[in-house]
């Protein structure tokens, strides 16, 4: 199928847009890709939520990381796996779209779900737990960024991962580093992070949803210093992962 396309009485069809609708069955149509994206995060937040009596900042920033985890970071990296191995990735390459926009396609429909997820996740907090976000749109941004993060560590997980069952164990070391950012932030006070740890992926996202979460900390450590590093962070995932991804097999 061609990711551009052309209705007989209406304008053409942005190919990033088609894209994310293929990206966006696949996942729910693909049991396995179903279970990654949507059952095992929502599953986890779950019983995180049902396990714990204590309605705390931490909980829910722990919540909304492993829900990039899994629905951005390993979820794109299985489709994109099942994509060059049927070589369409191939194909869509060379289609007239450009190459911004199958990049874009590809990494919206996770990120459509993550938002999807988080917003339930947020609502279900504060009825639950009775918290709400301090700051929203930190909130926001933090987010934003932690999924842009993870969609482009998968495309650099992509880059050796053969199969889409192969994806479970070459997401294992960028899992262990989001999520040892998260653990070791958590059990840090917010000012007594230090900017040079900041620069791991997954720590200043941490440390930034977790000011947005309670608002404690200083301006300086809680958003300025995790503002800068989280985003730099996310600029140079993308550099890297524009300049290591495969669009064919690997011989």
């Amino acid at each position: 199928m061609n990711p551009t396309t052309t209705n007989a009485t209406g304008p053409r069809i942005p190919a990033w847009l088609v894209l994310t609708g293929m990206e966006l069955r696949l996942i729910l149509r693909n049991r396995s890709m179903a279970l990654t994206a949507i059952v095992m995060p929502l599953g986890f937040a779950g019983v995180i939520l049902a396990m714990s009596d204590a309605a705390t900042a931490d909980l829910a920033t722990m919540n909304l990381t492993m829900l990039a985890g899994f629905t951005v970071y390993m979820t794109a990296t299985m489709t994109l796996a099942h994509h060059r191995a049927a070589l369409f990735l191939k194909r869509v390459r060379s289609s007239p779209a450009s190459t911004t926009g199958i990049v874009l396609g590809f990494a919206t429909a996770p990120i459509l779900l993550f938002v999807g997820q988080s917003l339930l996740f947020i609502a279900i907090t504060g009825a639950v737990k009775g918290i709400l976000p301090a700051q929203p749109l930190i909130l926001v941004a933090a987010a934003v960024i932690g999924a842009v993060t993870c969609a482009a560590l998968a495309f650099l997980t992509a880059s050796f991962t053969k199969t889409p069952e192969a994806a479970h164990f070459t997401t294992m070391p960028g899992f262990a580093v989001l999520f040892g950012g998260l653990m070791w932030v958590l059990s840090t006070p917010p000012d007594e992070v230090t900017v040079p740890t900041l620069a791991l992926p997954g720590t200043a996202v941490t440390q930034l949803l977790r000011y947005a979460w309670s608002g404690e900390g200083s301006i300086e450590m809680g958003l300025l210093w995790p503002a800068v590093a989280s985003v730099t962070v996310a600029v140079l995932s993308c550099a890297v992962a524009a300049r290591l991804f495969r669009w064919e097999p690997r011989d």
